[in-house]
């Protein structure tokens, strides 16, 4: 893609008993912007802001397609990403919208939610601000007829578990394809496979939910684990070798043997044990 996405807005709507939908989409117009000297002067110059012509679409979308059922993604990157500075001074804005169309929201799902938590400003210079980058934004909704049922309790027990962009996924699929067939009652475990490999967050949960057990990848692990430091090089070098071995037999077993390189162990960069009562995860990063 050419042009970066500053700002991204996409929408499906229903639009007959056939099930087809139109497809919203906000692009167009900052690629028309990005292409046009003027248009780009207009913009950069004005007194406006990306996230409010953004949110003034969306108001436009929630407003259109009346009694049809209807999805929006909004992703906004200009007003916090690269510094958290002119972040707050939008709270009111964010509030003049939500209480606008709080009549029009209450029959809706509605996720505030961020990709990734500060990575600027300082804040990723402290553990508890490098903590906070991994740990994103997630505020869920449910509509206001179902507050009173068994899938809002179970989203009030998982405040404080470790969940994944999966379960996100999940909880839509869920939303969308099983929950309708049973009137958003179902609060069953479920395997959302092939639907999703996530676990929805309307449904109990099953397992252990640590950095072991779920997709997570250890940059981005929240769970707090003892670290010691591996001095032995011998044992960091046969770590190593194990690692680059096991890691081409994976390759082989999926059958890639012939379109990837075998791997060979150069060195081990940085390496320690995380221990806990619960799990034992040792973590190596090794150069091929």
């Amino acid at each position: 893609m050419n042009n970066p996405i500053k700002s991204f807005f996409c929408a499906q709507v229903v639009i007959d008993v056939d099930r087809r939908y139109a497809l919203v989409v906000y692009r167009p117009f900052p690629l028309r912007i990005a292409k046009s000297k003027s248009l780009k002067q207009i913009f950069e110059n004005s007194c406006s802001e990306r996230h409010l012509e953004m949110l003034e679409y969306l108001q436009k979308f929630i407003e259109s397609y009346s009694g049809m059922p209807k999805i929006a993604q909004l992703w906004l990157t200009e007003l916090a990403h690269n510094s958290m500075k002119n972040l707050y001074h939008a709270d009111e804005q964010f509030l003049d919208f939500f209480k606008r169309n709080k009549e029009k929201l209450k029959d809706a799902f509605v996720f505030l939610m961020g990709d990734h938590g500060p990575r600027t400003d300082g804040i990723e210079s402290v553990p508890l601000g490098r903590y906070e980058t991994n740990n994103p934004l997630l505020i869920v909704t449910v509509p206001e007829r179902y507050r009173t049922r068994e899938i809002h309790n179970e989203m009030r027990k998982k405040a404080y578990q470790l969940m994944t962009p999966l379960d996100l996924h999940a909880t839509l699929m869920d939303i969308v394809k099983l929950q309708p067939r049973r009137n958003f009652s179902d609060i069953s475990y479920r395997n959302m496979q092939p639907l999703s490999k996530g676990s929805s967050l309307l449904r109990e949960w099953r397992g252990e939910r640590n950095c072991r057990s779920l997709p997570i990848a250890p940059q981005y692990c929240l769970c707090h684990y003892d670290k010691t430091v591996i001095s032995d090089e011998e044992l960091r070098e046969e770590l190593g070798r194990f690692l680059v071995k096991h890691l081409n037999k994976e390759l082989e077993r999926a059958g890639l043997s012939s379109t990837c390189y075998e791997q060979e162990y150069d060195y081990v960069s940085w390496r320690y044990c995380e221990i806990s009562k619960e799990i034992n995860i040792r973590k190596l990063c090794v150069s091929t």
